[in-house]
């Protein structure tokens, strides 16, 4: 296992503070800023599944990615894909979903959709508090759904809404749409009653680019009634819809269709006959030879990071690489609330290189130490991403005020080879088991094109300490602090804090502490370390930490 330092790093992009950690490298003499920690975190992971073995029932755990894991009814659930996993044979389980049913029991198939299903790419518990006839439920229905796609290339695809029985762990489905050929599969789910007609619908935003509905009639196999009336059509794939404000977005990949420019972020106008009107499109990039310069991910109602008494949306954009505020009452204008490149360009002291996708699905609401905060998954590769523990994979989290914090996920028990990856982290999910409070499911990967096997992967990360440390701001203004190296006295000097004593601790990577003590005025001598990656704590005797990340080669 290994400590996984939560706070490496802190942005805000809305308000004139602009807080940031900075890399110290030894090998260099270089005056360097310090990092500077509003919070700090630990974590502890461990590796939770294991492709390419058998599970307790005999049933073959596979998969390339891990699509999105989520909580229904005290068990986790998590959706697996396939894509690239080449060559793809008749009579292969598929796409799997796999369950968890206690925090001490290992991941298990709790169903498959055959050969002819890839990916699971929406999975979702929802619940029903009307049914079709807009009468009351009493209890509300909980149901747990699921979109998995159709590549058959023998039969028409079918475009399916599977439904969980929890009573017998059997997945009924519910054919919505049948298509000769093209995408054929549900990408997102959201929840939503019309604001005119008072009726409550699940929304499936489809693979290849429309939007349908359906409502839960309890006396039906399945559960769902589906209204097939496309009311969202003819754009790239629907990435994403959210609830804001009472009203329903999608957003939809910007497509170039003929002459038309088509996709964008688009409200729903609720009522009988019901529209939907594009409030926001990027601008179409044709030298991606895929569509992922062209769509937008993660759309999700937040309070507004200046004025949390109203909310807005946020959504991220893998090219710029960019989390976007889109503000519904300031006439949907858009800004962009973090820099993904520049700022890992920041953490790392190096020029941003790779890829920079984030909200793979959305982003995951949680409270820590009474602060709001939104986990967000991600794909961005460290400069050393091919050896360890560089190779495994990242996330930042997001605060009410519009900062964001990133942390790093490997495991040192289970340390992957030189040369392999975790790449992205899609999904994160926290433990709904109350024997493991603090604790979070991670998992991921992005094959992004490349031939894979058994990459797919989820990790249980620990909370395993918090601390609440003072944010550097008195009088809105910052202490002017610098370390420097001094390579003949092998010494850190911290400069700008005076020459008081003040209290200090320096961790290896795996969160052992190798040196502690008292700084000698200004001094911090470091004969004793060897060449690596260390974490540098200062007490500056005022209630406020310093924390920075430090790479010592002598």
């Amino acid at each position: 296992m290994t400590e996984f330092l939560f706070m490496k790093g802190y942005i805000k992009m809305h308000l004139t503070l602009f807080l940031r950690i900075a890399v110290l490298c030894f090998c260099m003499p270089w005056l360097v800023s310090p990092a500077i920690g509003q919070s700090f975190q630990s974590m502890t992971f461990t590796k939770d599944y294991f492709p390419g073995t058998n599970e307790i029932n005999g049933r073959a755990l596979g998969s390339t990615e891990t699509m999105t894991i989520i909580k229904h009814k005290g068990k986790l659930f998590a959706g697996m894909g396939d894509w690239m996993d080449y060559p793809w044979e008749t009579g292969t389980e598929g796409s799997q979903i796999l369950r968890k049913d206690a925090y001490n029991t290992p991941w298990v198939v709790d169903t498959s959709f055959g050969y002819r299903s890839m990916r699971t790419e929406a999975v979702l518990s929802v619940t029903f508090t009307k049914d079709l006839n807009n009468t009351a439920l009493n209890p509300a229905a909980n149901i747990l759904v699921c979109g998995a796609g159709d590549i058959s290339i023998d039969r028409p695809r079918e475009i399916n809404i599977w439904v969980r029985d929890d009573n017998t762990g059997m997945w009924i489905k519910n054919t919505a749409f049948t298509v000769n050929r093209g995408s054929s599969g549900i990408r997102s789910f959201a929840m939503h009653t019309d604001n005119v007609t008072g009726k409550q619908w699940l929304f499936a935003g489809m693979v290849e680019g429309s939007v349908f509905k359906a409502q839960y009639n309890a006396g039906k196999s399945g559960w769902l009634v589906i209204d097939t009336t496309l009311e969202l059509r003819g754009m790239g794939r629907v990435m994403a819809m959210t609830e804001c404000n009472g009203d329903l977005y999608a957003t939809a990949g910007v497509d170039l269709v003929g002459t038309d420019t088509v996709g964008g972020l688009f409200r729903r106008i609720d009522g009988i006959n019901p529209s939907w009107v594009q409030i926001y499109r990027w601008k179409y990039n044709a030298l991606d030879h895929g569509d992922e310069a062209n769509i937008q991910r993660g759309i999700t109602c937040v309070p507004d990071p200046v004025n949390p008494a109203r909310n807005v949306i946020i959504g991220t954009r893998a090219n710029p690489g960019v989390v976007e505020i889109i503000d519904p009452a300031q006439s949907n204008a858009v800004t962009i609330e973090l820099d993904i490149r520049g700022f890992f360009s920041t953490q790392w002291n190096t020029p941003f290189r790779g890829p920079s996708l984030s909200a793979y699905n959305y982003f995951v609401p949680d409270t820590l130490n009474g602060q709001k905060i939104w986990w967000q998954s991600l794909w961005v590769e460290h400069p050393q991403y091919q050896t360890h523990p560089y190779n495994g994979s990242h996330f930042l989290v997001r605060y009410q005020d519009g900062t964001y914090k990133y942390g790093d996920i490997f495991d040192n028990s289970n340390p992957l080879p030189n040369g392999q990856r975790l790449r992205a982290c899609r999904t994160i999910c926290k433990s709904p088991f109350a024997q493991e409070p603090g604790a979070y499911y991670f998992g991921g990967y992005d094959c992004a094109n490349d031939t894979s096997h058994n990459t797919s992967w989820i990790y249980k990360g620990v909370l395993s300490s918090t601390s609440t440390l003072n944010e550097f701001m008195k009088n809105g203004s910052l202490p002017n602090v610098i370390f420097s190296i001094n390579y003949l006295s092998k010494s850190i000097y911290v400069n700008g804090l005076g020459n008081a004593a003040k209290s200090y601790s320096i961790m290896s990577v795996s969160g052992q502490v190798v040196q502690m003590g008292q700084t000698q005025g200004n001094r911090i001598g470091i004969a004793s370390l060897n060449s690596g990656m260390y974490l540098i704590r200062l007490n500056t005797g005022k209630g406020n930490t310093i924390i920075s990340k430090v790479h010592y080669c002598p």
